[in-house]
């Protein structure tokens, strides 16, 4: 008996190969280690050997928009650049510079623009350093506008009729104000002053006049104080009398203290400080106190229309 032996057509192993590729299975084996040498390659096992540590901001911080902070992190890589970014829930919100020197520190000046509204401020903010062979990422941090704290409104104000022409408002000083608004509550803006105290003049004798003020700085304005009257005099009497109080800084009283008027007669204080003078209608001039043994001056220049409670 003869016997024969099957012989593959010519191209079945080409067609075997065909159908490999068809049925994906090539693709499905070959593709992953295809990958993994791509990307070993493109990124050394540096990349993610933690070879960059981002130390500030931390847990913990607050950074203000329009202030200035340091950015640092440690590293390995001897990369000259990094690119520094700021991510925002996760994704990146913002890129902060891509030619930073790679020296473990780049000074931001965040810009105004950074937060966009109120409610970026209850996002999760994280700042990523990265060069071309590795990266870190930080610790969330708190990302705000600045404050915008106006100042308090004034206390205690007060009109008072100085003459018959006249009228004197006064106000305790506001913490952190840099200036105070006057106005009456008829017309409006009359007036500007650094100090607690204005004096209104030009006014018409007999006449009722009502005033508010509010303190100003650089976050912005307090609320105006309640409306305020004063009634002008009718006429101007002959002489007022001008009182007041000497104390240290300290607010201590300063007692037996001599203190002199310009053109008049001086006078000593005494309990509490206390001193009074008569002075005629019209005087102007300097109030200076001063005390013997002791290395003590102090001066106020007014114009005195009447009864008066000078601080010195």
């Amino acid at each position: 008996m003869i016997s024969s032996k099957k012989v593959p057509a010519q191209g079945t192993s080409f067609r075997r190969i065909g159908r490999l590729i068809s049925s994906c299975r090539f693709f499905q084996r070959i593709i992953p280690f295809f990958l993994f040498f791509l990307i070993a390659f493109a990124f050394p096992l540096s990349t993610w050997a933690g070879c960059l540590n981002v130390t500030s901001p931390t847990t913990g911080d607050s950074w203000y928009t329009t202030q200035t902070y340091i950015i640092q992190w440690n590293t390995t890589s001897s990369k000259p650049t990094a690119r520094i970014h700021l991510y925002k829930n996760g994704k990146q919100h913002v890129t902060i510079t891509s030619t930073a020197p790679n020296s473990g520190s780049y000074t931001w000046a965040i810009p105004a623009n950074t937060l966009t509204n109120k409610l970026d401020e209850g996002a999760h903010y994280y700042i990523e350093v990265a060069t071309d062979d590795c990266y870190g990422d930080g610790e969330y941090f708190g990302l705000y506008f600045p404050s915008t704290t106006s100042p308090g409104t004034p206390t205690s104000f007060t009109a008072t009729d100085q003459s018959s022409t006249s009228i004197d408002l006064s106000w305790n000083a506001v913490s952190g104000a840099t200036d105070y608004d006057v106005y009456t509550c008829a017309d409006g803006f009359i007036g500007n002053t650094a100090q607690p105290s204005y004096l209104v003049t030009g006014l018409i004798p007999q006449t009722s006049y009502s005033y508010k003020v509010r303190s100003n700085s650089a976050e912005g304005s307090s609320d105006f104080t309640a409306c305020q009257t004063a009634t002008t005099l009718s006429t101007d009497p002959d002489s007022y009398t001008l009182s007041g109080r000497t104390k240290k800084a300290d607010g201590t009283p300063i007692l037996n203290a001599t203190v002199n008027f310009t053109g008049l007669s001086s006078v000593q204080s005494i309990s509490n400080g206390v001193y009074s003078q008569t002075v005629p209608n019209g005087w102007s001039g300097q109030v200076c106190a001063t005390r013997s043994g002791c290395n003590f001056s102090t001066c106020a220049v007014r114009l005195i229309f009447t009864t008066l409670t000078r601080e010195m």
